[in-house]
């Protein structure tokens, strides 16, 4: 008698557990869905200008930094725009893009690709580049599979993937 009752409380707590499983999950793909339409900061070199908003884009600046050459590509891999910037303070640097080239034309909407070669403690390196995107949906997890957040231009991204959500 005690095993079947054991057994019972086994399944009875199987139970408990898929459904709390399940509003959780439920509770994930509610929070998950109040981003779409937002922006958020994944690591990322791609720049996405919609042709008229300004892009912006995020650099973590090592101490010791005396220089950054900020430097913006289009598609084909030409140059569109640069820029220098000395004595950067050691942190979280944001930098914002017009959209604009060094003759101040304004360019068509698309993909483009940031670069920042910096000068830390007097050796040249490349730093890590993140850029702030819109969700456009949310892909649902599974048992096997975790939620993702569709981003404009750079696809799925897993949730963990996500270094700050923007205001607004």
């Amino acid at each position: 008698m005690t095993s079947f009752t054991m057994a019972d409380g086994i399944s009875s707590l199987n139970t408990n557990f898929k459904d709390f499983a399940a509003s959780m999950n439920s509770n994930q793909a509610l929070q998950a869905s109040s981003l779409v339409g937002r922006n958020v900061r994944v690591n990322s070199d791609t720049l996405i200008f919609d042709g008229t908003n300004k892009s912006y884009g995020a650099i973590e600046v090592p101490g010791k930094t005396t220089s950054m050459k900020v430097s913006i590509y289009d598609a084909s891999g030409a140059l569109v725009k640069s820029d220098t910037v000395s004595n950067p303070d050691e942190g979280k640097f944001e930098l914002a893009w017009d959209g604009t080239n060094e003759a101040g034309v304004k360019q068509t909407a698309g993909l483009y690709t940031m670069k920042i070669d910096a000068t830390v403690d007097g050796k040249s390196q490349s730093l890590v580049t993140s850029s702030y995107v819109p969700v456009a949906s949310v892909t649902l997890g599974t048992l096997t599979a975790d939620m993702k957040l569709n981003l404009l231009g750079l696809g799925a991204k897993k949730m963990s993937d996500i270094l700050e959500i923007a205001a607004g």
